[in-house]
């Protein structure tokens, strides 16, 4: 499933939502260019890293600031833009991400964060655990045995 496109509104008016997680990534667009791969290289570390904490600590978005792209002007510089739509198109992000709740914007990216999944613990009676207890040296003993 696709993104959802929200080009026109104010990327402000996303700091809104509820239990919402911020990260910046303007300090990413200076430097030389050698020191600029790096940057996107960290972009890209740091979008995944920030995509796990926010799905451990339960946050519900991911609000990623990254600017407006700069490439209109016929340069072929890689931005902290396409550094973070990629990963959030890539297998890599799947595990973090409801993709038909992300908003893409173009100056932002609002990630919608996957729930953990809940561990279900059944109840256990006890006196089949007793009992089960009770038997297992038995089995252990009888196989044996049969050797």
């Amino acid at each position: 499933m696709a993104f959802q496109y929200d080009e026109d509104s104010n990327w402000s008016e996303f700091r809104k939502l509820p239990n919402h997680r911020e990260i910046d990534f303007h300090w990413a667009t200076d430097g030389d260019s050698f020191e600029h791969w790096r940057a996107m290289a960290e972009v890209g570390r740091l979008t995944l890293r920030a995509l796990q904490d926010a799905q451990r600590s339960g946050a519900s978005y991911l609000l990623l600031l990254h600017g407006c792209t700069s490439s209109s002007d016929g340069e072929t510089q890689t931005t902290a833009r396409s550094v973070i739509r990629g990963l959030m198109r890539s297998k890599t992000a799947t595990p973090y991400i409801v993709r038909s709740q992300c908003i893409q914007h173009h100056s932002c990216f609002v990630a919608a964060i996957r729930p953990l999944a809940t561990v279900r613990r059944y109840p256990i009676d006890l006196q089949q655990a007793r009992a089960f207890r009770r038997s297992a040296p038995q089995l252990e003993t009888q196989s044996m045995r049969r050797r």
